[in-house]
C-alpha cells in the first residue's frame, strides 16, 4: 500500500444482542436482590458480594459495548481515539515497531507494539480486520524493533493490583451505602424503639479524633455506658449531638435509670441479636449502638423531630456512598487505562 495514504482501522463485529440481554439479566436480579432482599443483601458478606458482581457484570457489558478504541495512521502521526478522547503520535516520535505471535489465556493471536516516548501502544489482531494493512503500514513508515523485548507480566501485574484495589473500595463504598441507607431511609419517629437502661457512668463528652465526618456533622459526641450491656457504647453522635440539650452531662448520674431510644436494626441485631448486622458494622465499630432519644423523668433530651429532618435531608450522603461505588466498580472493570499502554 501507499505509506503516504492514510490509514483507518476497522474494529472487528461484536454481538451486542448477546451482550444486551446479558447485561439486562443482570440488572433484572441485582434489582430483584435490592427490592426483594434489601436487608439479606447487606446484612451478608456473600449477598453483597453477588450483588456488587451482578452491578460489575453490567458494567463490564456496557463498557464492551461502548469500548472502541480507532487508530488512525498518516505520513504526519499515529491518532488514536477513543469515545471521549484521543492522543496524537507525531511520526518522528515514534521509535520504531516489533510484530509477534501473543498468547493470552484462551486469545491468541498477532501483536503489533509501537514505541512511543510514553510506552507501548498495542494492536492484536483479534480486535482489527484490517489488521493485516495496519501492519504493512507500520512495515513501510517505522523501524523493525528487532532486539527488544517486550514483556508485558508487569503491566497485567500493576493492573491485576488496580482492579483488586477499586473493587476493595466499591465493596467498601457499596456496604456503607447499605449501613447509611438503613438509617437515612428510616422515619426514626417511628422506627426508633425504647429500651429501660441504667447508667454505670456519667456522661462523659468526648471528640473523635480519627476517621470521617461530613462537615456539618460534629466530631463531638456523648458517651453513655450501661449496668445491663457492659461491653456495648451507647453514643449520642451526628445529628442527634447537634440537637442534644447541653444539660445531658448534669443531670443524668452514675446509677440514674434512663429511656434510651436506638433504631429498630441495633435493638434487633445488637441487643436481642435475632437478626445479623449490616457487613461494614460488623466488622467497624460493631460494639457502638447510635442512641436518638435519651429520657429521664419524663425529660427528653434529644430533639427527636429535628433529628429525623437531618436524617431525611441527608439521603444525599447514602446515595454518595453508592455512586461512588459504582464509579470504582467501573475503574476495576475498565478495559482500558490511561496512554491505553496496558
Amino acid at each position: 500500500m501507499n505509506p503516504d495514504k492514510s490509514l483507518i482501522s476497522i474494529p472487528t463485529r461484536k454481538n451486542p444482542k448477546r451482550i444486551i440481554v446479558a447485561i439486562a439479566a443482570c440488572v433484572i436480579i441485582a434489582v430483584f436482590l435490592y427490592t426483594l432482599f434489601f436487608e439479606l443483601t447487606f446484612t451478608n458478606e456473600i449477598m453483597l458480594l453477588v450483588f456488587v458482581s451482578l452491578i460489575g457484570l453490567a458494567l463490564f457489558g456496557i463498557e464492551t459495548l461502548i469500548h472502541r478504541v480507532e487508530y488512525q495512521f498518516s505520513k504526519e502521526s499515529v491518532i488514536r481515539k477513543k469515545r471521549f478522547s484521543q492522543q496524537v503520535y507525531p511520526i518522528d516520535l515514534i521509535r520504531g515497531y516489533k510484530e509477534s505471535q501473543y498468547s493470552s489465556g484462551k486469545q491468541q493471536g498477532r501483536r503489533l507494539l509501537l514505541l512511543t516516548p510514553k510506552g507501548y501502544l498495542k494492536l492484536h489482531s483479534h480486535e482489527y480486520v484490517n489488521y493485516k494493512k495496519i501492519v504493512q503500514f507500520a512495515q513501510k513508515r517505522f523501524k523493525a524493533l528487532r532486539k527488544v523485548h517486550f514483556s508485558d507480566s508487569a503491566s497485567r501485574k500493576n493492573v491485576l493490583a488496580m482492579r483488586i484495589m477499586f473493587t476493595a473500595f466499591a465493596v467498601l463504598l457499596i456496604g456503607f451505602y447499605g449501613d447509611s441507607h438503613f438509617e437515612n431511609s428510616a422515619n426514626l419517629k417511628k422506627d426508633i424503639q425504647y429500651i429501660n437502661l441504667t447508667l454505670s457512668e456519667n456522661p462523659e463528652k468526648k471528640y473523635i479524633t480519627g476517621g470521617w465526618r461530613t462537615s456539618h456533622v460534629s466530631r463531638d459526641y456523648i458517651q453513655l455506658h450501661t449496668h445491663e450491656f457492659p461491653k456495648l457504647e451507647f453514643r449520642i453522635q451526628d445529628y442527634a449531638y447537634l440537637e442534644c440539650s447541653p444539660s445531658i452531662l448534669e443531670d443524668l448520674n452514675a446509677g440514674d435509670n434512663v429511656i434510651i431510644g436506638i433504631t429498630s436494626i441495633d435493638l434487633e441485631s445488637r441487643i436481642q441479636q435475632t437478626r445479623p448486622l449490616p457487613v461494614i458494622s460488623k466488622y467497624l465499630n460493631s460494639h457502638i449502638i447510635s442512641v436518638y432519644q435519651v429520657a429521664h423523668e419524663s425529660k427528653m433530651y434529644i430533639f427527636l423531630d429535628r433529628v429525623d429532618k437531618h436524617y431525611t435531608n441527608g439521603t444525599h450522603i447514602s446515595w454518595f456512598y453508592l455512586l461512588s461505588g459504582v464509579f470504582f466498580l467501573y475503574m476495576a472493570i475498565k478495559k482500558d487505562y490511561s496512554n491505553g499502554l496496558y
